[in-house]
């Protein structure tokens, strides 16, 4: 198993972000007089950015926005049961490592091997190798049955949660990110247009840079004796001062063309919502590559068990169950703090 290498870049930051885009599209008016009122669009005389169509559109955002509450809530369920079974692969994966270490002989020849890769206690000749099996490795055999089981059962549990998050994302780019782009298009363009563009781009190369430290960082957090340090950091990232000073020029703009305005921020918050949604399909993908994995770890587990004749084949066992344990306590933690983070 290595569902250590399957670690999902999703934090705290994402979340928030998702609850700032479906707190934005609730607050956008819908009624006609409301819009006309609060924006005065018949002052831009243009053909599809009436109160009627503007209207239409807000009722799109909407409906796409109010989408994610309830994908949400399975995403928790799914994170609930992740963590639910995190305390039961401890359990029995402990059992296995103390039954196995406890077969006559493990002691002594692991102290032989001790200092040797596990490359090499499995090339070790065959006279090296002590005999030995016990009645008890039926017992791991049967934990590990169990574990597949109960895997299984998990897996399949959350069938479906994928294709629903894959839709809301097309959903999202290709009818609602195409609309608010449309009406934009149909605005027109003023002088602080090139400025925001410009803004954009660095703001852009600033996410890319956090992106590429976060990775730095998570690396750090694993091996840190401090994690809540670097956990601060990357959840709550400084705001650039390209960020600021873009926000302000869209506040500037808005005194000219409030329509423009509101449109140039819901683009730049669906803008960012692609790159959120795509990393929360992500995380999904992983989570079922995790439970993938883990069957599989269960299923090759109960085979090398089955033919386990040597000692060689026992230490192989532990030092693998101990790697899983420590995947899962990866796993365990960053769902923790992810759910966390949900149901704030």
């Amino acid at each position: 198993m290595s569902a250590g290498q399957e670690k999902i870049i999703f934090t705290a930051t994402e979340v928030a972000s998702l609850k700032s885009y479906v707190s934005m599209a609730q607050d956008l008016p819908t009624e006609v007089d409301v819009i006309e009122g609060r924006y005065n669009t018949k002052k831009l005389n243009e053909k599809g950015l009436s109160a009627s169509d503007m209207s239409e559109l807000f009722k799109i955002i909407q409906r796409n926005a109010n989408g994610w509450p309830s994908i949400q809530t399975d995403l928790i369920a799914l994170m609930g049961k992740l963590l639910e079974f995190a305390e039961l692969f401890k359990i029995s994966g402990q059992g296995t490592i103390d039954i196995l270490e406890s077969i006559p002989g493990y002691k002594e020849f692991n102290a032989q091997v001790s200092g040797l890769s596990q490359e090499q206690i499995n090339s070790l000749p065959l006279n090296s190798m002590r005999e030995g099996y016990d009645p008890d490795l039926n017992k791991v055999e049967d934990i590990y049955n169990d574990l597949g089981i109960e895997v299984k059962k998990r897996r399949d549990e959350i069938e479906g949660i994928e294709a629903r998050v894959s839709a809301y994302k097309r959903e999202l780019s290709d009818e609602v990110l195409v609309a608010v782009t449309a009406k934009l298009n149909l605005v027109g363009s003023d002088p602080l247009d090139r400025e925001i563009a410009e803004l954009n781009k660095e703001i852009e190369k600033e996410n890319l840079a956090v992106a590429e430290n976060q990775k730095i960082l998570d690396q750090m957090r694993s091996m840190s004796l401090w994690p809540e340090f670097t956990q601060i950091y990357i959840v709550r990232p400084a705001v650039s001062s390209a960020k600021k000073k873009r926000d302000q020029l869209i506040i500037k703009l808005g005194e000219r063309n409030e329509i423009k305005s509101i449109l140039e921020n819901i683009k730049i918050l669906l803008t960012g919502m692609e790159v959120i949604i795509a990393a929360a399909l992500d995380a999904v993908r992983k989570i079922e590559s995790i439970w993938t994995l883990t069957l599989d770890f269960a299923r090759s587990s109960v085979l090398k068990i089955t033919n386990a004749t040597k000692m060689t084949k026992i230490n192989s066992l532990v030092s693998m169950q101990k790697g899983a344990l420590n995947d899962w306590r990866i796993v365990q933690d960053y769902m923790q703090s992810l759910k966390t983070a949900f149901e704030s």
